[in-house]
């Protein structure tokens, strides 16, 4: 539009009767030369326009899809965090649980210790007890033979004696 403005200048002005028609001829020669080169510009920076709108166009569809992607990356992570909450919880139920368990087993394992303990007492006091009534059977024994050799011996004296008692009345 720019170049019809110029023309219809240059044809509706009277640059002076001084100049001839062969100045003329140059001046417009050189005012179509530079709208042609005004228009070629005029193309170039539409061309350049063209392609920075194109340009800028793709950049925000890249970062459309850009956004689209960290939502889906922040929805994993999230899902990830929560999973690994979960998991956190999990172990911590385990963990008290086992603490629980191992707890009980402690108190167990002393308790068994004690009574082991207790039980390892008593059979000391009853292999005590044993020893001395071992000792007392024995000596009960030596006893028992001692009384035995007694016996025999008075048993001896008796048969002894009633044989005489006996050849004394027969006589």
């Amino acid at each position: 539009m720019e170049h019809v403005n110029v023309k219809q200048q240059w044809e509706g002005n009277d640059y002076g009767n001084s100049k001839t028609s062969e100045d003329e001829g140059l001046q417009f020669n050189d005012l179509k030369h530079s709208l042609r080169e005004k228009d070629s510009q005029l193309n170039l920076v539409r061309s350049k326009n063209e392609n920075i709108l194109r340009q800028y166009k793709e950049s925000q569809e890249e970062l459309e899809q850009c956004h689209e992607q960290i939502a889906r990356q922040a929805s994993i992570i999230h899902e990830k965090s929560y999973k690994l909450e979960e998991s956190k919880r999990r172990i911590s139920e385990i963990s008290q649980t086992h603490n629980n368990l191992l707890q009980k087993n402690q108190i167990n394992s002393n308790s068994f210790q004690n009574e082991i303990e207790q039980n390892s007492e008593e059979m000391r006091r009853i292999a005590e007890q044993l020893t001395f009534r071992d000792e007392k059977i024995k000596i009960l024994y030596e006893a028992l033979d001692q009384e035995k050799e007694k016996v025999k011996e008075l048993s001896d004296d008796v048969e002894f004696k009633d044989e005489e008692n006996s050849t004394l009345r027969y006589k």
